[in-house]
C-alpha cells in the first residue's frame, strides 16, 4: 500500500487489518480470511543517562573523576530500566558494553588505556532506536609524589634554623602529610617536633615552624621526610627520592680565636709575623 508513511508519522500505536470477506475476485469468487498488523511509532529521545561516575574513585573526593586505577567501573542512573546502555572512550575510540541495569541504575566495565584525560560517553537507546547521549570525564593519574626540594639553609650558620619549607613534584591531599612523616635529629639524636606546625603554601608546597631549637643549638643536624606516607589528589602513594629527602646543616656558634703568635727565628731586615 504506497504513501502509508504519510498517515502514519505521528507518535502512537497502530493497527493495519484487512478483511478479505467483502472483496470478490474478477471470477466473483467471494474473498477469504482476515489479517491485522499492530506496532508503535516511537520518536521521543530517551532522557540521558544522569549523576554518572566511576568506581574506585580513588582521590580526595568521591565524585571529582579522579583515579589511579585503569580497571574501572562506570555507574549512572536512568529513566528507563528497559534502555540499552553502551560505554564509549570518545578519546581512546574505544568502547565498553555489557553494562547490567538494575532498576534505574546502570553498572559497565571499563578498562582504560592508559593515563591522562579520558572523554566518557554513555549512550542510551530505546528499543525503538531513539538514543541520547551524556557526557563526562575520567583522569587517570598513575605517577606517585615526590619530595623534589627544601628551601635553601646556609651551613654552616651561627643562627638556629626555625623552618624551612618543603615542594612536593604535585599537588597533595594537604591532610595526609604530618608530623610523623617527619624526623629531625641533632648530632644523632631525634629532636621533639610536638611543638612543630605544618602551613600549606600551595598545594605543593608546605612550610615547617617552628623548628625546634636545643638548649645548645651547636651542632649536626638532619631533617628527613618520608614521603611514602603522603597522597597526592589521585590517592597515589608518595615514593622516597634519597637523595633528596634528607636537609643537613650545621649550626657552628664558635667564634674563632687568636691562638698565638710564632716568633721568627732567622734574622731578618723587617720582622715578619705568623
Amino acid at each position: 500500500i504506497p504513501d502509508l508513511a504519510a498517515l502514519t508519522g505521528l507518535e502512537g500505536d497502530y493497527t493495519f487489518s484487512i478483511d478479505l470477506t467483502s472483496l470478490r475476485d474478477e471470477a466473483g469468487n467471494a474473498g477469504a480470511g482476515s489479517a491485522q498488523v499492530e506496532w508503535q511509532l516511537d520518536q521521543t529521545t530517551p532522557q540521558p543517562a544522569s549523576n554518572l561516575r566511576v568506581s574506585p574513585d580513588t582521590g580526595e573526593s568521591d565524585t571529582d573523576g579522579l583515579t589511579r586505577v585503569l580497571d574501572l567501573v562506570v555507574q549512572g542512573d536512568v529513566a528507563e530500566a528497559s534502555l540499552d546502555i553502551t560505554v564509549r572512550d570518545v578519546s581512546a575510540e574505544r568502547t565498553f558494553g555489557g553494562a547490567i541495569i538494575t532498576d534505574t541504575s546502570f553498572t559497565c566495565p571499563a578498562t582504560l588505556g592508559g593515563p591522562g584525560l579520558h572523554r566518557m560517553r554513555v549512550r542510551s537507546t530505546d528499543g525503538a532506536g531513539n538514543q541520547a547521549d551524556a557526557f563526562f570525564d575520567v583522569f587517570i593519574d598513575l605517577t606517585p609524589p615526590a619530595l623534589s626540594a627544601f628551601s635553601v639553609v646556609e651551613s654552616p650558620r651561627s643562627t638556629p634554623l626555625t623552618d624551612v619549607d618543603l615542594t612536593f613534584s604535585e599537588a597533595l591531599q594537604a591532610s595526609t602529610l604530618a608530623r610523623d612523616d617527619i624526623t629531625l635529629q641533632h648530632d644523632g639524636l631525634p629532636v621533639d617536633l610536638m611543638g612543630m606546625q605544618i602551613t600549606a603554601l600551595s598545594a605543593s608546597s608546605f612550610r615547617l615552624d617552628p623548628l625546634p631549637v636545643p638548649p645548645s643549638p651547636e651542632g649536626n643536624y638532619e631533617l628527613t621526610v618520608a614521603p611514602a606516607g603522603v597522597m597526592d589528589a589521585a590517592g597515589n602513594a608518595g615514593v622516597d627520592s634519597p637523595d633528596l629527602n634528607i636537609l643537613r646543616w650545621t649550626v657552628d656558634q664558635t667564634p674563632p680565636e687568636v691562638l698565638g703568635l710564632a716568633d721568627d727565628p732567622l734574622p731578618r731586615r723587617s720582622k715578619t709575623w705568623t
